[in-house]
Parts: structure tokens; C-alpha cells; sequence
């Protein structure tokens, strides 16, 4: 399989971190290989080598990284003042996946914020290109 070496680095700091693990053997007609699992608070985030699932506690959502239009990050110096006032970093943010039918929306740890962001947008654009 192949990926950014970004994306290999920042998975393999997630899963020396303890937020997830590589998926063994774990393949999709349409996502291809699966590479690996975060576990968010609500939900959980599958990285697939063509696509993302995002599996809620009822229903699942995936994504062809081919189908997003946009990734928007809602990460912002506000939210790492407000981190540092209250002295409490497990706070979750909003990432926000665009698709020509919607948004999905899902909230990730401050801890691992600009990681997975890392993660997805370099899996998107390498496909892009």
C-alpha cells in the first residue's frame, strides 16, 4: 500500500500514543485496504487506503477521499487558549468532511487534532493529484 511518509509518521505516533491501532486484514470493495482506527469519543474514524468510514454508534458513513471537496478544520489559537485557562486539555473539536451532499461532522481530541487533520488531508490530496 502506498501513502505520504507524513501519513505513516503521524499514524505510527498516534498508535505509540494508545488512540487506535493499524487494521489487520481488513479490506473494502469500494475503500480498498484498511489501514487504520482511531477511536474518537463519539465514534470511530477507519482510515482506508481510497476513503474513510466514520462509524457512529448507529449507523456508519464512508467517503472515497475522490468524493471530498473540501476538509475544514476548526482548530484555532482560541481553542488552545482556552485549553491552557482551564488547564484542561481533553477538550474535542469539530472536524468537518465536505461532499457534494452534505458535511460530516465529527469531534476529535485536542491531543491528536492536528494529526488525524495531517492524516486526512494527505491521504486526500495524494489521491487527488
Amino acid at each position: 500500500m502506498s501513502h505520504p511518509k507524513s501519513v505513516s509518521k503521524h499514524l505510527k505516533s498516534l498508535n505509540v500514543s494508545g488512540y487506535g491501532g493499524f487494521i489487520p486484514f481488513s479490506s473494502d470493495p469500494e475503500l480498498g485496504r484498511g489501514v487504520y482506527e482511531v477511536r474518537l469519543d463519539d465514534c470511530a474514524l477507519s482510515v482506508f487506503e481510497k476513503g474513510v468510514v466514520v462509524k457512529f454508534e448507529e449507523k456508519s458513513v464512508g467517503v472515497l477521499y475522490s468524493d471530498i471537496l473540501n476538509i475544514t478544520s476548526h482548530l484555532s489559537a482560541a481553542v488552545f487558549s482556552q485549553a491552557s485557562a482551564t488547564q484542561d486539555v481533553n477538550i474535542s473539536i469539530p472536524l468537518e468532511i465536505h461532499l457534494s451532499e452534505g458535511v460530516l461532522v465529527f469531534e476529535v481530541q485536542l491531543l491528536i487534532y492536528s494529526r488525524v487533520l495531517i492524516i486526512l488531508n494527505d491521504m486526500w490530496r495524494s489521491l487527488k493529484e
